[in-house]
């Protein structure tokens, strides 16, 4: 199968759903190849939609948004960044992943995303499966999310209800993760939904 090239071209306005938005005046389809060009309106993909294509390139220096709820399923391979913002509903504890390779949590992360602090306990920790304990980021610290693995976060009091952003690469190849023994805390490493009842029976 031959797979058409669709470039971006945000000629009406920054939504991946416009068709106007495309060259071909189309939105990209699964077959399709997605180029993403620098431009003057950067694509986001909504809370609604459901976007998909072949290959995706993105050299936009802003990257593609993707807004809490939406999806994206590349076929084929990616290169360029991308943006996903996870949209926590209150200060209260959530449990996450990243849906993207190459994010790092450091003090510049937990002030970007108005995270909580609490003496040297930073509000994002992998769960640690010999002692069932949180492992608490602390002030200074450095680290990558690893592809896989879930954790837990929580926005600072007075920062209320808003989005977390995870910006990397698109995960594109199968991610393995070994779990420990005992309770482990997994999540989705993809841009789009995984089915639960699938993963648990494989």
């Amino acid at each position: 199968t031959t797979s058409n090239t669709v470039t971006w071209t945000g000629a009406t306005d920054s939504d991946w759903a416009t068709a106007s938005n495309w060259d071909t005046g189309t939105v990209p389809s699964a077959t399709d190849n997605v180029s993403i060009p620098e431009v003057t309106n950067a694509p986001f993909i909504g809370a609604s939609t459901a976007a998909v294509c072949n290959n995706l390139t993105i050299t936009e220096t802003d990257g593609l948004v993707i807004n809490s709820g939406g999806s994206l399923i590349v076929n084929g391979t990616s290169s360029g960044n991308v943006t996903y913002n996870r949209n926590l509903g209150t200060e209260n504890w959530y449990l996450v992943s990243s849906p993207v390779a190459g994010q790092t949590y450091d003090n510049a992360y937990i002030a970007s995303n108005s995270l909580a602090i609490n003496g040297t306990n930073n509000a994002i920790a992998a769960y640690t499966p010999a002692d069932n304990t949180w492992a608490y980021m602390q002030t200074g610290g450095s680290n990558s999310f690893m592809a896989g693995q879930g954790y837990s976060v929580r926005r600072e009091t007075s920062a209320g209800a808003g989005d977390i952003s995870f910006t990397g690469t698109i995960n594109t190849d199968d991610v393995s993760y070994n779990p420990k023994p005992g309770f482990n805390l997994i999540g989705n490493p993809f841009t789009a939904s995984i089915n639960t009842a699938d993963l648990l029976t494989d």
